[in-house]
């Protein structure tokens, strides 16, 4: 087994604490340099004010949401028509966060920056996100928005918001602390890692989660990973997920898209999508 796979260790909590979002009274935001403010992007086809405005940051969540995460995981399976989806979201929440919605790992951070500041990233998909910082230093306006990784699913927005159907790429990314919205991009995630990485089994999807090299590798490649998908599984016994996960195949032949996802698990969560 490669030494770097056994980088599957559970996220920090490192929960944020409420602070004020930062939006003006006229329902602007901040500007990427600290400068004149903006207005958010208009939604496009159907999205919500909330899904395209600011989210609080840091995260304000400070205690588990087991009781969401369940309806919510529930809800992501049959819009994204994903057998076993709601499984894996519930194992892969209990590794990364332990329910915490805004659990954040700062330990991430710098490769998560890194990340983020790549040409094709700063200057090519977020080139027109509202938060994106400039320039791209650590201590710019908004900078910390994409120092960490986080939320529910152990997230680093710059891979969460680049979504297959381009349209996270102007979401906050603090939206990674919001459920519906992480569990939303961690399907999306899943169905990248199929598609484009070679993922095929649900260990192989666990490995890829966090780092897509390793969702090619084979099983016997994948020992650790194996074995915490057992410990992850056997803790969430209370929610009845089979051992048997790891060995099934991830079937996205019917997944709608990252909209249809997103939209069904916000007007779950009583939101509007329009």
């Amino acid at each position: 087994m490669p030494a770097a796979v056994i980088w599957l260790i559970p996220v920090a909590l490192v929960l944020g604490v409420a602070a004020t979002s930062g939006k003006r009274r006229n329902g602007s935001i901040p500007a990427p340099n600290g400068g004149d403010v903006q207005e958010p992007p208009a939604p496009p086809d159907g999205g919500s004010v909330e899904e395209y405005g600011q989210a609080p940051f840091p995260p304000m969540s400070i205690s588990p949401e087991w009781d969401k995460v369940q309806h919510l995981a529930a809800v992501a399976e049959q819009e994204a028509r994903i057998p076993g989806l709601r499984d894996f979201l519930l194992i892969k929440t209990w590794w990364e966060s332990r329910g915490y919605p805004g659990a954040m790992n700062r330990k991430d951070g710098a490769a998560a920056f890194r990340g983020f500041c790549r040409k094709d990233n700063w200057g090519g998909r977020y080139v027109m996100n509202p938060w994106k910082p400039i320039p791209c230093e650590s201590g710019v306006t908004h900078a910390d928005r994409w120092h960490h990784s986080g939320g529910l699913l152990g997230l680093m927005p710059h891979v969460a918001l680049a979504t297959s159907d381009k349209r996270a790429r102007i979401h906050d990314p603090a939206r990674i602390f919001d459920p519906a919205f992480a569990i939303a991009y961690q399907t999306d995630l899943i169905v990248r890692l199929r598609k484009k990485n070679g993922a095929r089994r649900w260990d192989s999807v666990w490995a890829g989660t966090a780092a897509p090299k390793y969702a090619k590798l084979p099983s016997s490649k994948l020992p650790g990973v194996r074995t915490n998908m057992r410990k992850a599984t056997e803790a969430m016994s209370n929610f009845d997920v089979p051992l048997s996960l790891r060995d099934q195949v991830a079937d996205i032949r019917k997944y709608p898209g990252f909209t249809a996802v997103l939209h069904g698990l916000m007007e779950a969560d009583g939101r509007p999508v329009s």
